[in-house]
């Protein structure tokens, strides 16, 4: 499951349906100032649902507000089981008493008085290292200063098909036909020469309207071999005991 990050602000009303799990209410209504920062303007589009689907994870922020306060906050990663259920997966930092903490574990989120409200917003990383969440990831960055991370996976390339750069195993590139297809047609397009620098070719026919043999003097004395004789200008095959010369006449 993929990490996406927006630039865009998610925001949701939610409480406390289970150990790890929050269930989204909607955008609050006439939430104003918080904490110093102004909300307006807010509508369906500032969902959870509207930006994030159940197949990436996401940053989140969960704070717990009094009187437009934020009395504690966790910072984590997070995915949505449903389009109303956003599962706390990996927690990564507690706020309280004005600081920064790293969490060693969820931490409780029920609002205890009636007046306390639980908000969940979403997070940008502040740094680098926030989204190195796996091994073997590195930054990318699908929209201007929006950084995401890409976990490439084993035996893979990284592409960008359209819009998006993506770990694409090596043995489904012949699957991707705006990869593949690219590749055919400049291969048949360069039809003058072709150079294969190998020790080796192993194929059942040959179709081609010129033969040259370089000339050599080494030949490898295998049976059905074919070369031409520098030595003496004749052309040669091995018939498994000894070398016969092709037979021809000048022109």
């Amino acid at each position: 499951m993929k990490l996406k990050t927006t630039n865009k602000l998610i925001i949701e009303l939610a409480s406390v349906f289970d150990k790890n799990k929050l269930l989204l209410a909607g955008v609050p209504e006439n939430i104003g100032e918080v904490d110093g920062v102004f909300y307006s303007q807010l509508s369906d589009d500032n969902l959870f649902s509207k930006n994030f689907g159940e197949d990436c994870k996401f940053f989140y922020n969960a704070s717990i507000l009094c009187e437009k306060k934020c009395s504690i906050s966790e910072v984590g990663l997070g995915y949505l089981e449903s389009p109303n259920v956003l599962v706390r997966e990996n927690p990564l930092y507690t706020l309280h008493d004005d600081s920064f903490h790293r969490a060693f574990g969820l931490i409780s989120l029920d609002c205890q008085h009636d007046d306390e409200k639980l908000l969940v917003t979403s997070y940008l990383p502040s740094n680098i290292h926030e989204l190195l969440y796996e091994d073997n990831c590195i930054i990318t960055s699908n929209h201007p200063h929006c950084p995401s991370p890409l976990k490439i996976e084993k035996n893979s390339l990284l592409v960008r098909l359209n819009e998006e750069i993506q770990s694409i195993p090596i043995g489904n590139l012949s699957e991707l036909n705006e990869f593949s297809q690219p590749i055919k047609d400049l291969l048949c397009n360069y039809t003058k020469q072709m150079v294969l620098k190998t020790s080796r070719l192993d194929v059942k026919r040959i179709y081609l309207d010129h033969l040259i043999l370089n000339r050599s003097k080494k030949p490898v004395g295998k049976k059905g071999e074919l070369f031409f004789d520098e030595s003496d200008s004749k052309l040669k095959f091995y018939d498994g005991t000894e070398w016969k010369v092709f037979k021809y006449e000048d022109t």
